[in-house]
């Protein structure tokens, strides 16, 4: 059975569709229960528009005319919505999470029946930026019901969801003194002014490296609901940086290099003619260098001492952090 649909829509194939809103009524998946038809074919581009295709269900033969029922609005969708016994029923889709679903998936591997795993994925060597950002929230999901009342604006689908508010988490990994800030046009979708858009970065944790954002209040709070508009995801945007590297450009390191001798009895014999240690030196981005340094050690060292250890201790100019190296001899 063919169902033409909109332009773009969300269909794949295998994905568990609920029906309604035609008629002859065969074409519905029933009203009760959590029913539902897989689809078999998607097709985009026809002389005839776009639609999916099932099997036939019961009571119907390949090539039956249908229509929308009078004074419904026809629909189909991945969710499951409506009343089963009195009771509203909701979730997020039908599919089997553990289904690929390859318009949103992607193999990164594969699990041997050995228990070994092969990993698809190369890392490029030459990588070697560590930052990333993690993100959640507490409502992954705003379920409306587009069938409460027929030909009901969708602007004014009534919400399903409830929620005690909305708040976002973030992780910053791999930063030293991360700064935050929540954007983006999702503010503006309620009528409230309590949770707004940040203006400015606000610092995070330098312990945790974590943040949270309240995007809206309780779903009790008409001025905190969401509205269905068109239909359209929630856009927002968070942006992390340094709060000291603002602009992500101070990454050329200059260091000031400070030489030490063990056991400390030795220091007058170690005579250093060429050293590393003897100026500044300067690390542009992802740079490597060879330091070289050329020293003897004086024949007047005296004969308890074994081993000489020479230590440099590198201090970024401008920060409190320090990196020490050690030189065997």
């Amino acid at each position: 059975i063919r169902y033409f649909t909109p332009a773009n829509s969300p269909f794949e194939v295998g994905d568990d569709v609920s029906i309604q809103g035609f008629s002859n009524s065969n074409f519905n998946t029933s009203s009760s229960g959590h029913s539902k038809r897989v689809i078999t074919e998607v097709v985009r581009v026809s002389a005839f528009g776009e639609y999916f295709q099932t099997l036939a269900p019961s009571g119907l033969t390949p090539g039956t005319a249908g229509s929308a029922a009078s004074g419904r609005i026809t629909s189909a969708t991945t969710s499951i919505g409506g009343f089963y016994d009195g009771v509203f029923v909701e979730s997020d889709h039908y599919r089997d999470e553990l289904n690929q679903d390859l318009s949103v998936d992607f193999l990164i591997g594969k699990l041997t029946a050995g228990g070994s795993f092969d990993n698809f994925c190369t890392l490029n060597a030459d990588l070697t930026l560590r930052r990333s950002l993690v993100q959640d929230s507490n409502v992954a999901t705003l379920n409306y019901d587009g069938t409460a009342i027929a030909n009901t604006n969708p602007a004014q689908y009534p919400l399903q969801t409830t929620y005690a508010n909305i708040t976002l988490t973030g992780e910053a990994i791999g930063f030293e003194t991360p700064q935050a800030k929540v954007t983006g046009t999702g503010f503006n979708a309620t009528t409230g002014t309590t949770f707004v858009a940040d203006s400015d970065f606000v610092d995070v944790d330098v312990v945790s490296k974590r943040f949270t954002k309240q995007l809206a209040g309780a779903s009790t709070d008409t001025s905190e609901v969401f509205s269905y508009g068109d239909g359209s995801p929630l856009e927002f945007t968070v942006t992390v940086r340094e709060k000291f590297d603002p602009s992500n450009t101070n990454k050329t390191l200059t260091l000031t290099i400070v030489p030490s001798v063990s056991p400390g009895l030795a220091a007058e014999q170690v005579k250093k003619i060429q050293c590393f240690c003897f100026e500044e030196q300067t690390l542009a981005p992802y740079e490597e260098q060879e330091w070289p340094i050329r020293f003897y050690v004086d024949s007047e060292l005296r004969d308890n001492v074994n081993d000489i250890y020479l230590s440099y201790t590198l201090f970024e100019n401008n920060r409190e952090n320090s990196m020490v190296m050690h030189h065997d001899s």
